[in-house]
């Protein structure tokens, strides 16, 4: 029975600590991180609109930056092109936070509206992330992904 217990807090333990290697990987790829937006679609396709989201953005939005802090803060900046000359460079703030498996990135923006998005690959060059969501008046459930490339 000992052994028995001995081994489970070992696989506890082991389990711990993958998680919060994880998280610290994840973490470092993002903290200090600027990405652009490259992708944007959806699955399945949607009526009139088809999967690819991103071929229907404005010009203005597709170079927008997006910095992930070290401090859990960031920042979203307009990139070279405005949508219009009189916009601020930065478009808005955010912060940001980690699971506690490292998968899931929760952002919330400066009028504090959250979204947790599932972080579907992230390397030193790309990240995806993705959420579903459920057209009640369809009842087909959505998922949404966008594609980042790392500047």
């Amino acid at each position: 029975m000992k052994k028995l217990s001995i081994a489970m807090m070992l696989l506890a333990g082991l389990v711990v600590t993958t998680s919060s290697c994880k998280k610290d990987e994840t973490a470092d790829k993002l903290k200090g991180t600027t990405w652009k937006q490259i992708g944007a679609t959806v699955d399945p396709a949607m009526p009139f609109l088809g999967s690819d989201l991103w071929s229907i953005y404005a010009a203005c939005v597709k170079d927008n930056l997006y910095t992930f802090n070290a401090d859990g803060t960031g920042t979203e900046d307009e990139g070279a092109t405005k949508c219009a000359a009189s916009d601020p460079q930065t478009v808005d703030t955010f912060t940001w936070s980690l699971s506690d498996d490292g998968e899931t990135l929760t952002i919330s923006d400066s009028a504090s509206v959250s979204q947790a998005l599932n972080i579907d690959e992230l390397s030193d060059e790309t990240l995806k992330l993705s959420f579903s969501e459920l057209d009640s008046i369809d009842n087909v459930t959505y998922k949404y992904t966008s594609t980042y490339q790392a500047q």
